[in-house]
């Protein structure tokens, strides 16, 4: 239901749900802030944000949600720039490959130096039950446009996906691998996801310096062997440095 067909009090309804949603997020943001070992019960969210855990729970319904939403929001500025220029038609990469390599460095970069959100909401995924787990389809031919859009908001990864959907598409991109015609991308959206889902994966398991790097020389260089095969990627390292430099400076 939008906005324009709520009453009074519906709307005032909205507004309170909003408003506390956006109170146990910012909260959870400040308690993992910079962290990159530990992790918080839902008890400590919910005392974080001075609610009870009851309101958390009707909010969010588990600590997964909760963490994701967290996450979500760290990565907003880089993913949600990139939608909305795609959906403006103003998204044009001057070139594709480093576009990809900036996007999967930066969304290394900021997993990895919140390594705590990062590495709780990976925990929390694996902690939920079989009925809770978001379905993963085989293709997108599964999924309905509304079941599509709620997968992607609700599995591990999805928020990435997001991004890379779109840079993996824009013409910059050396063949246009998914061109007009996504499907004919051998993996398409469920693979795409994979390759977030070890991304992920990867900033679980690595400590230390230069793992930002590291995971962006794996994951780039397995992606770009998928969609351009013929290519030399042996000067992958030189490129990935560069585009580094950048993002660190403007950081």
């Amino acid at each position: 239901m939008v906005d324009e067909e709520m009453g009074p009090r519906q709307r005032g309804a909205e507004t309170k749900r909003r408003r506390t949603r956006e109170l146990i997020i910012v909260s959870t943001l400040e308690l993992y802030d910079g962290k990159t070992e530990g992790d918080y019960t839902r008890d400590e969210i919910a005392a974080a944000a001075g609610v009870g855990v009851a309101t958390v729970h009707n909010n969010f319904g588990s600590k997964y949600e909760v963490l994701r939403a967290a996450y979500d929001r760290l990565l907003s500025p880089l993913v949600d720039t990139i939608l909305e220029a795609s959906k403006q038609r103003v998204y044009k990469p001057s070139d594709g490959v480093d576009e990809l390599l900036r996007y999967v460095y930066t969304i290394a970069k900021v997993s990895h130096e919140n390594r705590a959100l990062t590495v709780g909401m990976i925990r929390a995924y694996f902690d939920l039950s079989e009925d809770d787990l978001p379905y993963i389809p085989d293709s997108e031919d599964d999924l309905t446009e509304e079941e599509g859009r709620r997968f992607v908001d609700t599995v591990l990864g999805g928020k990435i996906v997001q991004g890379l959907f779109v840079i993996l598409g824009t013409e910059a991109f050396p063949g246009n691998s998914l061109g007009d015609d996504r499907k004919q991308y051998s993996g398409s959206l469920p693979t795409i996801f994979l390759y977030a889902d070890a991304l992920l994966m990867k900033v679980y398991h690595r400590k230390g310096d230069g793992v930002p790097v590291e995971i962006t020389r794996d994951i780039c260089t397995a992606l770009l062997a998928v969609c351009l095969p013929e290519d030399d990627w042996s000067n992958i390292m030189v490129r990935i440095e560069a585009v580094k430099e950048l993002v660190d400076r403007r950081a």
